[in-house]
């Protein structure tokens, strides 16, 4: 226990470095205050929405999250997608990441939210084929905020789920996920994602889909502004030295051509 100056007990004080994030009038999201980017030795942070978040938030089609039975949100984060899809009349949303930090940011966010008792979590990834089989019976719907971005060359080494998650060229998470759709959607079911990609990847993605015993499935996929190249190495290598931002451009030539 604790004393004061006067001899009383003092009650400990908890102090935690958290922002809370309003995403729809009555929706808030739980994540770290101030810190977007992973440290080295340091715990990975849950960042505040993106405009990737924003944009699936707002044009994702109410109707098809209204009376749905099941929705994955794949990397979760802090929930923002599963919690909007529950408000919206979704029956049980799975909420699905590899951070555990992450889902406990989440499972507050469903308490703070009201919709903790439609709420699922998996910690996992959907790389992993247990976690896949774990998840149980396909999902009406498949949310993805995949605003991860490019790390060519593994230049950016210590900064978190942003990176790790987008691979070489900021499409791997999403790659994944559709290479699973067979197992996760149901027949008629919707795949709404987001991606900051360059063009032709609706191409691409077209390799990737395995929907076989699937059908009518649909997929929307929303594209990040287009942004000239050293704008965007600039805003996407805080902290790295001019030398791993040149090899970070460099990576991203050779990727795009």
């Amino acid at each position: 226990a604790e004393f004061g100056a006067q001899g009383m007990k003092r009650e400990p004080e908890v102090i935690s470095n958290v922002a809370f994030w309003p995403v729809d009038e009555d929706v808030l999201v739980v994540c770290d205050f101030d810190q977007h980017w992973q440290q080295a030795d340091r715990f990975e942070p849950v960042p505040a929405p993106s405009q990737g978040t924003r944009a699936l938030l707002e044009a994702a089609p109410r109707e098809r999250l209204q009376g749905a039975g099941r929705v994955l949100d794949a990397h979760c984060g802090s929930g923002a997608q599963g919690f909007m899809a529950l408000k919206r009349g979704t029956e049980q949303c799975t909420f699905l990441d590899p951070s555990p930090r992450a889902l406990r940011f989440a499972r507050f966010g469903a308490v703070l939210n009201g919709v903790e008792g439609g709420a699922k979590f998996e910690q996992g990834s959907l790389s992993d084929h247990d976690t896949v089989a774990a998840l149980g019976a396909p999902f009406d719907a498949v949310l993805l905020d995949g605003s991860f971005l490019p790390n060519p060359e593994g230049v950016a080494s210590c900064n978190g789920s942003a990176y790790v998650h987008g691979g070489v060229d900021g499409e791997h998470a999403l790659l994944v996920l559709c290479g699973t759709l067979n197992k996760l959607l149901v027949s008629g079911g919707w795949l709404l994602a987001t991606v900051l990609v360059h063009d032709g990847v609706a191409r691409r993605l077209e390799g990737a889909v395995d929907i076989s015993g699937r059908v009518g499935c649909t997929g929307i996929l929303w594209r990040g502004t287009r942004m000239a190249t050293h704008e965007f190495v600039l805003a996407a290598t805080p902290g790295l030295t001019e030398l791993q931002r040149a090899c970070y451009t460099r990576g991203l030539y050779h990727r795009t051509g």
